[in-house]
């Protein structure tokens, strides 16, 4: 397994030579381009067409036959698809969006416009130095340039590709949380790219692993639970997100949404079967919680989570629990009692059990700044703080020294969420990583959220 992760990365990393071979074909300045040329034929327009048919397939022209009877001959690295895709999606952003969204196949058939647009780009010593360190941190942190190597890449260089001039401290996941087999797999997937099927992009992935954290610390809390529950019930069944069911939602952008006192009625009557008493301000003060726990959410990925539909985590997580509440908020709508009450409240919960979701994240984000890191840790301390219901009191008798023992509890929980992550002195990307870096990190961010 080893020896063959080792040449695939070694494959990988010989993309920028391919790069830079394949331009130099295009734009007709190599010992290839002397040989033809005797002929009649545009160099330029027949490499392209002979590279283009190398990678998707097709029938060639005369033109390209001759390109690709020189290219056969000679034994050119680049008459392997394989080598033609790496090369292309290294330096084509557009065509891995193309790649990600459609599978090589499907997008391969622009690969000719590609070509073409790579013919015009001049691909000095400097820059090939630059695609060679992004490759030597796809498979760890898709995006980033480390610092801390020699030769420092020039800063015109830098501010061309995307990327900013300074280098900053950014983080990253040790070992991104991934076996030997998955790794493999995505150097399997990286050396073969004219396998790549669609994919969703990774940030959709790592929007469900937010979402679904969210949804983990509601289920937690009993009080919130049996609420989505009761709601879920009055709007009988369909979409849920994390205001709650589409069709009875609890919580809207600006708020609580009309139909939350008729929910914490039966809420109250719930728990009053199972001898509790629940004060009013107090669950109200939960769904609070939650619009902030959203707030943040949408702040660490970037956009909105309610249109996410969760039912079927929901369903996975509660199963059986979940069953019990929808029965119980039947019977007392009905005039009855609620008998599995009892059994529903006082059954055990895991309060950090939403980090499992947050740490996916983590490993499939491709590196996270200061920034990102901190909202990332008052998300974990709000949802903490949700879920813990209970803590030792410590001769707190009274509401406030319980609420500063239970915040100062979860904070120090949060924090071992991001203990282990290594900060790196790296030059970071404007919008993320791009060309085969984007295909990368979407591999990892599958293959980590599996």
């Amino acid at each position: 397994m080893y020896a063959n992760l080792y040449r695939m990365k070694k494959a990988v990393a010989e993309t920028p030579y391919l790069l830079a071979e394949l331009v130099k074909l295009v734009r007709g300045e190599t010992h290839h381009a002397r040989i033809l040329s005797h002929t009649d034929i545009d160099m330029q327009e027949a490499a392209t067409a002979a590279l283009a048919a190398i990678a998707t397939g097709e029938e060639p022209d005369r033109g390209a036959l001759g390109v690709l009877g020189v290219l056969a001959n000679e034994q050119h690295p680049l008459s392997n698809p394989d080598n033609v895709a790496r090369a292309v999606l290294l330096a084509s952003p557009s065509l891995a969006d193309e790649v990600i969204r459609d599978g090589y196949a499907q997008a391969a058939r622009t690969i000719g416009s590609h070509i073409k647009a790579l013919a015009g780009i001049w691909l000095d010593k400097d820059l090939l130095l630059l695609y060679r360190r992004r490759l030597e941190t796809v498979f760890t942190a898709p995006g980033l340039i480390m610092a801390d190597r020699k030769p420092r890449p020039a800063p015109t260089t830098l501010k061309s590709a995307g990327y900013g001039e300074r280098a900053e401290t950014v983080y990253v996941p040790p070992y991104r949380g991934i076996s030997d087999e998955k790794l493999y797999r995505i150097a399997e997937a990286l050396y073969h790219p004219t396998r790549l099927e669609p994919m969703s992009p990774p940030e959709t992935v790592l929007v469900n692993n937010v979402v679904y954290s969210i949804m983990q610390a509601i289920l937690e809390n009993r009080y919130t639970m049996v609420a989505y529950a009761a709601a879920d019930t009055l709007a009988g069944g369909g979409p849920m997100t994390v205001f709650g069911p589409v069709g009875k939602p609890l919580l809207t952008r600006s708020g609580a949404a009309t139909g939350l006192n008729e929910v914490l009625d039966i809420v109250e009557q719930f728990f009053k079967a199972a001898g509790r008493r629940v004060n009013r301000k107090f669950l109200l003060n939960y769904f609070d919680r939650i619009a902030l726990i959203v707030r943040l959410g949408e702040e660490v990925v970037g956009g909105r989570l309610d249109i996410y539909n969760v039912r079927p985590f929901c369903e996975a997580v509660g199963g059986e629990l979940l069953e019990k509440v929808r029965a119980d908020v039947k019977a007392i709508r009905n005039g009855g009692d609620a008998e599995n009450a009892y059994a529903v409240t006082w059954s055990e919960t895991d309060p950090l059990s939403p980090l499992a979701q947050l740490h996916i994240y983590l490993n499939a984000a491709p590196y996270l700044t200061q920034q990102k890191l901190d909202l990332l840790e008052d998300l974990a301390t709000s949802m903490i703080t949700l879920t813990t219901t209970y803590v030792r009191t410590e001769g707190h008798t009274d509401r406030m020294g319980y609420m500063t023992l239970k915040l100062r509890q979860a904070k120090e929980s949060a924090r071992t969420l991001i203990q282990h992550l290594l900060p790196v002195n790296a030059y970071v990307p404007a919008g993320g990583p791009k060309g085969l870096e984007k295909i990368a990190w979407t591999l990892i961010a599958h293959m980590t959220g599996v």
